[in-house]
């Protein structure tokens, strides 16, 4: 990404070692006090060093989904884990799945690269996600 002109793309504040850009089209809402926040619907990109902190370098490292008309190799955010679960068993994948107080995970890695449908659980105030990550080490044990 280090040749990308991100001009046309809206900064996230806030990281260190790392920069978060709202995908184009995508942009900031200001809550009641003015403050800019997530909007419902977005894609990020999180750009950091890979394949370790370490190397430098840019790479897109995380992509974090909440946009329903966006689809990823036939997922969305509105998927069930059944669609989710086809979709990678049939890659050969192996799911698993996590459940938390206000939201229940279902997930794969392949290649090093996670997969995780993240759905808000009933009564709970949330909005389903669906994030691309991939593992970035720490071997220097870097402090951001």
């Amino acid at each position: 990404m280090e040749n990308v002109d991100f001009s046309k793309y809206t900064l996230i504040p806030g990281w260190m070692g790392a920069k978060e850009y709202y995908g184009t089209g995508y942009f900031p809402v200001k809550d009641a006090e003015g403050i800019d926040v997530m909007p419902k619907h977005y894609v990020t990109y999180l750009i950091s060093a890979y394949p370790d902190y370490a190397d430098g370098g840019q790479y897109v490292t995380r992509i974090e989904i909440t946009d329903p008309k966006v689809e990823i190799m036939g997922i969305t955010v509105n998927s069930t884990e059944d669609e989710f679960s086809d979709v990678f068993s049939n890659m050969g994948c192996t799911i698993s799945k996590k459940a938390y107080a206000t939201y229940s995970n279902i997930s794969t890695t392949k290649d090093n690269i996670t997969y995780t449908l993240a759905t808000p659980n009933e009564g709970t105030d949330g909005q389903p996600m669906l994030t691309i990550q991939a593992e970035v080490t720490n071997r220097e044990g870097i402090q951001f």
